[in-house]
C-alpha cells in the first residue's frame, strides 16, 4: 500500500483501464487460486510428500497456471494485496476490487475441501471437542 501510494505521488494517478466482465474476472480469479492452492496443499504439504523434490516445481508451476486463464483477463490480479496497490494506482477500478478478494478467498477455500475429499488421510486427527478441553 505504502509502495503504492509512493508511486502514485511521483508518476500520478494511473488510468483503469477497460477489462472483462466482472463476472469473468471472477471466475479468472477463482479459477487461478483455486489452481494454484491445490497445487501447493498436494505437492508442498501432504503427509505422503515429506522430504521430496516437488516442491520446486510447485513454485515454477504458478506462472504457466495463472498466464493461461488470465489471457483472456489482463486484469488478473490473484493476490489481494496486489490488487489493492493497482487500485491505489487507479490501474484498476475500485468497485472491483470485490472480485480480488471473493474470487481468491472461495477458490482457496474450495480447494482445500477438494484436497480433504481426495486425500482423507489428510484430515486432522481427533476430535475437535476434545481438543478443546
Amino acid at each position: 500500500m505504502l509502495a503504492a501510494l509512493l508511486a502514485r505521488a511521483v508518476n500520478g494517478a494511473g488510468t483503469a483501464g477497460a477489462f472483462a466482465s466482472a463476472w469473468k474476472m471472477l471466475v479468472v480469479e477463482f479459477v487461478v487460486t483455486f489452481a494454484l492452492a491445490y497445487v501447493v496443499l498436494n505437492v508442498a504439504t501432504a503427509r505422503g510428500t515429506d522430504g521430496n523434490s516437488f516442491t520446486d516445481w510447485r513454485s515454477g508451476s504458478r506462472s504457466p497456471l495463472g498466464r493461461s486463464p488470465s489471457a483472456a483477463c489482463p486484469a488478473g490480479a490473484f493476490n489481494p494485496a496486489v490488487a489493492l496497490g493497482a487500485s491505489v494506482l487507479g490501474i484498476f477500478k475500485w468497485n472491483h476490487y470485490w472480485i480480488y478478494v471473493v474470487g481468491p478467498l472461495l477458490g482457496a477455500v474450495i480447494a482445500a475441501g477438494a484436497f480433504l475429499h481426495t486425500q482423507p488421510a489428510e484430515k486432522p486427527e481427533g476430535d475437535v471437542e476434545a481438543a478443546r478441553t
